[in-house]
């Protein structure tokens, strides 16, 4: 495929739009790598659906469905199957994320890989298999197997090839050294296989029943080069702040989220008929999202004021972006636009 074309049409799920989230930061790494690589730049933010504006604040949040958008269009432009594994050698030379520099303030690899799945989270937001860390490391006789416990809506395959890439490069970097034993891998074998050989350096094996790295185990006493104390306190305390700002993964709060954008079309919002398909009562469900510190119709007016842009940005008519978020009219739709924005919707488009 040509540079400058994309074959994939990605759709946005906006059902699961409020739940994972990835941090913008890492987005805009991978908007600006895929445009080094040749892909060009208005028609990956088009194709993908981002508005380049969201992508200014590193700090901010992104849907996980846009990244997704972004890591399968940005691959048809750039003619590049293995984009996952090439972005993720060159992360930490971007200087992209808050993660990769509180990890990096740690002395040995083990602290910094438990400060990764401290805060985790900032970088990309999902839940996992069992509920526990992202990354979760298991000690056997063959070695330090250190497995992607997160469960990626759609199942792409991109964010574990650019994490574990990222890790392996990383700790070559610093040490010269070769941890890997073997790596595997979920997905099915791709054609550019050979890829995945020359990064890892070791046996790869698909179609298994895990994403996960077997390494020596003496990974976790790898030495870092950490900065001052001072600069990794400040670069914590910082995380720390971002990190209460994320809801709880299994909030009420996101199970109310979820279920008002499953009902908007219909109409049928109210905080009695969220409650009853989230099998509790209206008091009860009142009562769980004061102790999160939010109402029903604060997250409501959240969730139609989001998608209202999303919705604007991609080229949807301002008539059926109000049907879709369950407005009875145009008008309607327009004044609640103007109170949440100060500006008319069209100005939107």
């Amino acid at each position: 495929m040509a540079a400058g074309t994309a074959s994939v049409t990605f759709r946005i799920n906006h059902a699961r739009a409020a739940t994972n989230s990835v941090s913008a930061g890492m987005a805009k790494g991978l908007l600006e790598f895929a445009v080094h690589r040749g892909a060009d730049r208005a028609a990956l933010l088009a194709a993908s659906g981002f508005d380049a504006a969201a992508l200014e604040h590193e700090d901010g949040r992104v849907t996980f469905s846009q990244y997704g958008a972004l890591y399968a269009v940005a691959e048809g432009l750039c003619a590049d199957p293995a984009l996952a594994l090439h972005f993720g050698e060159v992360m930490e030379a971007m200087d992209l994320l808050l993660v990769c520099h509180v990890g990096s303030a740690r002395a040995t690899m083990g602290e910094a890989f438990a400060a990764i799945n401290r805060y985790g989270r900032l970088s990309v937001d999902v839940e996992t298999a069992d509920g526990g860390d992202p990354f979760q490391a298991e000690r056997s006789p063959e070695g330090l197997w250190v497995v992607d416990a997160s469960v990626y809506p759609g199942g792409i395959p991109q964010l574990t090839e650019t994490s574990f890439t990222r890790l392996i490069a990383g700790t070559r970097q610093l040490t010269g050294r070769e941890f890997v034993r073997a790596v595997h891998f979920v997905r099915a074998e791709p054609a550019h296989r050979d890829e995945y050989e020359r990064i890892f350096r070791a046996p790869i094996l698909f179609g298994q029943r895990r994403n996960a790295m077997l390494l020596d185990p003496d990974w976790f006493s790898v030495p870092l080069q950490a900065p001052s104390p001072y600069a990794g306190g400040v670069l914590e305390a910082h995380a720390s702040r971002l990190l209460e700002d994320l809801p709880p993964l299994r909030s009420r709060r996101r199970a109310v989220e979820d279920a008002v954008r499953s009902r908007l079309a219909s109409g049928a919002v109210t905080m009695a008929v969220v409650a009853r398909q989230l099998g509790t009562s209206r008091q009860t469900l009142y009562r769980q999202l004061k102790q999160e510190g939010t109402t029903f119709e604060r997250l409501l007016d959240r969730v139609r004021r989001d998608d209202a842009t999303h919705l604007l940005r991609q080229g949807t008519s301002v008539a059926d972006t109000a049907h879709q978020l369950g407005f009875s009219d145009r008008s309607a739709f327009s004044r609640a636009f103007k109170r949440w924005t100060g500006r008319s919707p069209r100005s939107e488009r």
